[in-house]
């Protein structure tokens, strides 16, 4: 892997936190992966807190890695695991600048407060045409033009935090946070529409739309119960099944050899 290739990813909280980017260390030297692994114990410097902006911790982390050297970055969710070598995401990465990844079928203006879209200009019929990204794995060639310009405005949204948010007004508490993540109330929209705010990747969906980024459909599986990856093209699987089922499905999924 060249120089200044990074897997960049972050473990504050609660244990299984930590616990997730121990595994996903794990199953990076698994699949041959020689490039620098970097996983935050601790939020980056400036990084507001999760509950003030919630999820900004992945732009700022990735702002350190760039400031340290870093030219290609991959981030991962401490849920995510590699089940095959990354030289595939990162060769996509250097190629086109950035590796943004379709969420399934779901729709940015299903997932998007009234406050994100007036951020970015776009009308919620608008939205509903718009496919949301899955943050959990994301990848930017800082030497790229588009790379570039897709995370200087992530970067630059979640500073001003709004967007982030999905409301103008600070979060209360962690109840807020869930009446905004699920628009309960009417916290973020009284569009019957509107399921919710997903902060990180309502973002970098409303970005990549602006800047005409194409999204990724093939290389990163979500696995809620499933006891292997069904496609060879999936390269890594974000575990969202119950905590006591990761560690099996864990066993499963990650080739024994490098390359296998």
């Amino acid at each position: 892997m060249p120089s200044g290739t990074w897997v960049v990813s972050l473990a504050v909280g609660e244990p299984r936190f930590q616990r997730g980017v121990e595994r996903l260390g794990e199953t990076l030297r698994r699949v041959g992966f020689d490039g620098r692994f970097e996983a935050w114990r601790t939020l980056p410097p400036c990084s507001p807190a999760h509950l003030d902006v919630p999820f900004a911790f992945k732009p700022y982390c990735l702002d350190a890695a760039r400031a340290d050297g870093a030219e290609r970055v991959l981030w991962l969710d401490s849920s995510c695991v590699a089940v095959r070598p990354l030289d595939r995401l990162f060769s996509k990465i250097a190629r086109d600048g950035y590796l943004l990844f379709r969420n399934w079928r779901f729709i940015a203006g299903e997932w998007a407060g009234d406050a994100a879209l007036e951020r970015f200009a776009v009308t919620r019929d608008e939205a509903m045409g718009i496919p949301e990204v899955n943050a959990c794995a994301l990848g930017v060639d800082f030497r790229h033009p588009t790379g570039v310009a897709f995370f200087e405005r992530w970067l630059d949204e979640a500073r001003r935090a709004t967007a982030f948010r999905g409301t103008d007004e600070p979060i209360a508490d962690e109840d807020d946070y869930e009446a905004i993540k699920f628009n309960r109330r009417q916290r973020v929209s009284a569009d019957p529409q509107v399921r919710g705010h997903r902060h990180d990747q309502t973002v970098a969906g409303l970005v990549a739309y602006r800047l005409g980024m194409r999204l990724a459909n093939h290389g990163l599986g979500v696995r809620p119960r499933a006891p292997r990856v069904s496609s060879p093209r999936t390269v890594i699987v974000n575990l969202r099944a119950a905590r006591g089922r990761r560690r099996a499905l864990v066993r499963r999924l990650v080739p024994p050899a490098t390359g296998q």
